[in-house]
């Protein structure tokens, strides 16, 4: 029976640099059939710039069709009969011939010609990319990018092994395996932009790290340890013990347990506490507390100007000192305390519930420097005391011949107590008015004149 085939589809993908081209063909026999499982002889020739041009690589090869009669080639793959396949010049045209014997022997007709360009194209060299930079690349720099030897974006893991001996470089990315305790100060991580994450450091003599500037540690427990640095961001740390924190560090979730938080000096400070738990710790100074969840805690010292904002916090059984402004809080026994030389403060928008152990009022006034200018405002606040104590208690000398001071207590409501308000104060602008007082021994405790202005206050006994 007389065969014949018909090329169904050509070239279906060419791989570049001297890698090799798949060809496909379905071939029929004269009743429009697919020659299935059936051995063909085939010769690839690849031209030069014409189709019939000079033949730059040949080769022979014996396939079997499948089930449908398909036709599938290597090209690269078969027996040479003239030139290498690597050899073929990657510059200018080439033309791929495909020529059948459906006997599987050698006597060879021509199936099809075709142009083709994406293995060889792929090999010559582009001008302008050449006159680039990047045509100076090599296979070394590749190398560098995939796998930097200690530069900018490297990964380092650190653990008690290399710690002390690891090469550390700017904007490393640093992975700390397991705890680290600290018998010296260790100044490995003083670099700019460290990215640092997991496992825990500790001392046993309060020993330093030092962080550099702008460094962020995420996710690192922190106990009994002095850590240096400048502008460092602490995202879900936790810290226990004695901690020493950077001058202008945020610290952005996690938690202290335990914790005595100080800083090198008066004139240092923690930036910024946010979204934190503090639980039976001291912070003595940091100038803004939001969205915490604060416990059996002290906030600020009762010598220095601290604390400048607290606001949006949950709050039990703790103190502040020398507030700024302290608003929007809901407080379970709290005591605050405003201090010497505070020259402004407003307390507002709070919920104040019970009294701090030891103490017989919630919010404390209490000023006797010599340069007494001092601006306060307690305004829009809930109290409610305990039978016998004080919501509000002003001591001191509040002017003097150069400064005078001024307090208002405005829009607040208060309830039990032996009054509202506990005035020791001489020589000061009081201003008391727009208050409800319920239940209270003494009703608002300051009355009009001298100094005090009591007005559309409502007492309801």
């Amino acid at each position: 029976m007389k065969k014949y085939y018909y090329s169904f589809l050509m070239v279906i993908f060419c791989q570049a640099m001297y890698g090799q081209m798949n060809y496909q063909a379905i071939v029929f026999d004269d009743f429009g059939e697919p020659l299935s499982s059936s051995t063909v002889g085939v010769r690839a020739s690849i031209h030069l710039n014409t189709p019939n041009g000079t033949i730059s690589y040949q080769e022979t090869q014996s396939v079997v069709t499948d089930d449908f009669g398909r036709l599938n080639l290597v090209i690269g793959d078969g027996v040479s009969t003239i030139g290498s396949y690597a050899s073929v010049p990657r510059t200018g045209l080439h033309f791929l011939e495909i020529e059948v014997d459906v006997d599987g022997g050698a006597n060879y007709t021509s199936l099809s010609t075709v142009e083709i360009q994406s293995a060889f194209k792929a090999d010559e060299i582009d001008p302008i990319f050449d006159a680039s930079p990047a045509g100076g690349i090599t296979n070394a720099d590749i190398a560098n990018w995939n796998n930097p030897p200690g530069g900018a974006g490297t990964v380092i893991a650190i653990d008690n092994s290399n710690f002390q001996t690891e090469p550390i470089s700017d904007f490393n990315m640093i992975n700390i395996q397991e705890p680290l305790v600290l018998t010296s100060n260790y100044f490995s991580f003083n670099r700019d932009g460290l990215l640092v994450s997991g496992g825990a450091m500790s001392s046993t003599n309060g020993s330093t790290v030092d962080f550099g500037d702008n460094t962020t540690v995420s996710n690192v427990s922190f106990s009994n340890i002095e850590i240096s640095g400048f502008k460092i961001t602490f995202v879900n740390c936790d810290f226990s013990g004695n901690i020493e924190f950077p001058d202008e560090c945020n610290i952005v979730g996690g938690r202290f347990l335990n914790c005595t938080a100080t800083t090198p000096s008066v004139n240092n400070w923690i930036l910024s506490i946010s979204g934190c738990d503090v639980d039976n710790s001291t912070i003595a100074r940091v100038q803004s507390m939001s969205n915490c969840l604060i416990e059996d805690s002290t906030i600020g010292e009762s010598n220095s100007y601290n604390a400048e904002n607290i606001h949006n916090c949950t709050i039990n059984d703790s103190e502040f000192f020398n507030t700024g402004m302290f608003t929007n809080n809901v407080c379970d026994d709290v005591y605050v305390e405003i201090r010497n030389d505070q020259n402004f403060g407003i307390i507002e928008g709070n919920t104040f519930e019970g009294l701090f152990t030891g103490k017989n009022t919630i919010v404390e006034v209490n000023r006797n420097s010599s340069q007494a200018e001092h601006k306060m405002r307690i305004s829009d606040n809930h109290f409610w005391s305990s039978a016998g104590d004080y919501s509000i208690v002003l001591n001191g000398t509040y002017s003097n011949s150069t400064f005078d001071s001024m307090v208002f207590i405005d829009g607040n409501s208060f309830s039990r107590g032996i009054s509202a308000i506990d005035n020791n104060t001489n020589s000061v602008y009081l201003f008391v008015r727009n208050n409800t007082v319920q239940n209270t021994t003494s009703g608002i405790g300051v009355n009009s004149g001298g100094f005090a202005v009591v007005t559309d206050n409502f007492n309801i006994p």
